[in-house]
Formats: structure tokens, C-alpha cells, sequence
């Protein structure tokens, strides 16, 4: 794997497992408007992740052939 890719991919995942712990904080707590906002967050970095790993997937096969 190339480096870039690497570092994009440990980026996105830094990102996603941050909002996750910060969601699930979020749900031990009786404040849902809290909760709801770090749901949003958490699925954008979901989201991020996805595209980035699709994007290295394509662009490492690219390398592979």
C-alpha cells in the first residue's frame, strides 16, 4: 500500500473512531439533543471513511495492474 494511502486511510479511521467514542459518551448521558449531534458527526466520519476507503481500494488496484 502507498503510503499516501496509508496516512489517508489511518486519517479517516483516527477521525471515525474519535466520533465514536465521543457517540457513545453521548449515550450514557439523559441529554438527547447531545446525543443527536454527535450521531450527525459520527455519521459523516462514517461516511468519510467509506469514500476513502473506496478511493484507496480503486487506487491501489490501479497500482496492482
Amino acid at each position: 500500500m502507498k503510503k499516501y494511502n496509508y496516512d489517508r486511510l489511518k486519517d479517516a479511521y483516527r477521525q471515525f473512531s474519535a466520533a465514536e467514542t465521543e457517540y457513545m459518551k453521548a449515550c450514557d448521558q439523559d441529554d438527547e439533543q447531545n446525543q443527536w449531534e454527535k450521531e450527525e458527526i459520527l455519521n459523516a466520519c462514517t461516511d468519510i471513511l467509506t469514500v476513502t476507503v473506496k478511493d484507496i481500494l480503486e487506487d491501489e488496484e490501479d497500482f496492482i495492474q
